[in-house]
C-alpha cells in the first residue's frame, strides 16, 4: 500500500510576511508561530509511515493561482496549491 503523502506550504523568514498579507484569512504573527501549527502535524504523519513534505513556494505565484482556482486565499485554497505544486513541480507524474 501506498504511504499518504501530506503536503504543506512552508514559507522562510523572507516571504512569511507576504505569505500572511496575501492570505484571506488569519495566520500566525510569526513563521515561529506556523511551524509551532505545523510541527505536530509532521510528527503525527511521520510516526504513522506517512510522509510530510514541505513545499517551497512563491507567495505571489501562490496568491494568483488561489484566486484563480478558488477565489480567495485560506487554509483550503493553500493546501489545494500545496498538492498542485507536489503533483507538478515537486513530482510530476511521467
Amino acid at each position: 500500500m501506498a504511504k499518504a503523502v501530506f503536503s504543506v506550504l512552508w514559507p522562510t523568514h523572507a516571504n512569511y510576511d507576504q505569505f500572511r498579507a496575501l492570505s484571506d484569512d488569519e495566520l500566525p504573527r510569526t513563521l515561529d508561530g506556523y511551524i509551532s501549527i505545523w510541527g505536530p502535524t509532521e510528527d503525527y504523519v511521520d510516526r504513522g509511515g506517512g510522509e510530510f513534505v514541505r513545499i517551497p513556494f512563491d507567495p505571489q505565484l501562490m496568491a494568483a493561482w488561489c484566486r484563480s482556482e478558488h477565489a480567495k486565499i485560506d487554509e483550503a485554497a493553500r493546501a489545494a496549491y500545496a498538492r498542485y505544486l507536489l503533483d507538478t513541480k515537486i513530482r510530476p507524474r511521467r
